[in-house]
């Protein structure tokens, strides 16, 4: 065998064995990326309401960002995701169940806040907050502490 055949032939079994792992590291690299959007949006809306900021034109592109993102969040949990640089707890993939009607709460919430009129301080408030409680009862289940 020659030095190339080789190295040709150990890139392919590397490839074999570590394919699924990078595939792995984009999966979850993906679900990041749509959750920390997710909490940016919460936390622009929560500065607003807080009156930190004054920038209440923001909410609703906030509110409707949200709701958008919420439909990507039950296809970012494939099965070959649930170790590596994760907080994903494994009770995700052995909990399916449970874990989707947490998922369809957090839609219809997302729905919910995106139907809501911004400029109803209190009902705003009120449906950021619903929001919120559909958020804690999934990390508090499903999510590593740092």
């Amino acid at each position: 065998m020659t030095k190339t055949t080789k190295t040709t032939a150990v890139a392919a079994i590397f490839l074999l064995f570590a394919g699924p792992v990078l595939a792995n590291d984009g999966a979850i690299e993906h679900r990041k990326a749509i959750y920390q959007a997710i909490g940016g949006h919460m936390k622009g809306m929560v500065a607003v309401l807080k009156g930190q900021v004054p920038h209440t034109e923001n909410l609703g592109p906030h509110a409707q960002a949200i709701a958008a993102l919420s439909q990507m969040v039950e296809k970012v949990f494939p099965p070959d995701s649930d170790f590596g640089e994760t907080r994903a707890k494994m009770d995700i993939w052995k909990n399916q169940a449970d874990f989707k009607e947490k998922i369809s709460a957090f839609q219809k919430a997302a729905a919910d806040l995106a139907a809501t009129d911004p400029g109803d301080m209190k009902a705003f408030g009120g449906a950021v907050g619903a929001l919120g409680k559909t958020c804690k009862s999934c990390h508090d289940k499903y999510r590593e502490e740092k």
